[in-house]
């Protein structure tokens, strides 16, 4: 019984040619034990082929426009909107997308202003370290001089006085001038 079952199950798969190679066996060998499958076999390949005979019927130029109608004209008849939409989004009300939409705007602001306010400082203001350095250059010592001009006067006294000098306080005061509006952050 359980064979008959199988062997029915595969008769579409025999006929189309797409069985695979061991349930093709298991059907040829069954067809050949079993009348009742071999009856039923035979009959649905008889009407395969008559209907293969058959002559394809010829549609009007207009059929899929006239069935298309008849489809709309059904569904008016029971009760449902044949609108390009589906029916489903023909009951939301229109309130309800602006709502839908006033609610992502929301949640995209929110999430922006999340954002700016964890992202690190603009990449035109220098890094921390730099800002310390400076403002310890500016910050007199207990002699009232700034400790940068210090420090020139020692590499004064070291190399005699030389032209790097003069670049080097050139240099600073152009770094100076250039960092100054970073002091008021």
């Amino acid at each position: 019984m359980q064979n008959c079952y199988n062997f029915k199950n595969l008769i579409s798969q025999y006929l189309d040619g797409e069985i695979s190679y061991k349930d093709k066996e298991f059907f040829e060998e069954h067809l050949q034990e079993c009348p009742e499958c071999r009856e039923l076999y035979n009959g649905i390949k008889l009407t395969k082929n008559q209907l293969k005979n058959l002559p394809v019927p010829e549609l009007s130029q207009d059929f899929m426009t006239n069935l298309r109608d008849k489809i709309i004209q059904v569904r008016k008849d029971q009760g449902e909107d044949s609108s390009t939409f589906p029916s489903f989004f023909n009951r939301i009300p229109i309130l309800s997308y602006g709502f839908a939409t006033a609610l992502i705007v929301l949640i995209t602001a929110f999430s922006i202003q999340q954002y700016n306010k964890m992202a690190p400082a603009s990449s035109t203001s220098p890094p921390s370290i730099v800002k310390e350095r400076i403002n310890q250059m500016n910050k007199p010592d207990q002699e009232g001089q700034l400790i940068s001009s210090q420090a020139d006067t020692q590499q004064q006294d070291s190399t005699g006085g030389n032209n790097s000098d003069s670049i080097n306080q050139k240099n600073l005061k152009m770094l100076q001038d250039k960092i100054t509006p970073v002091k008021g952050q």
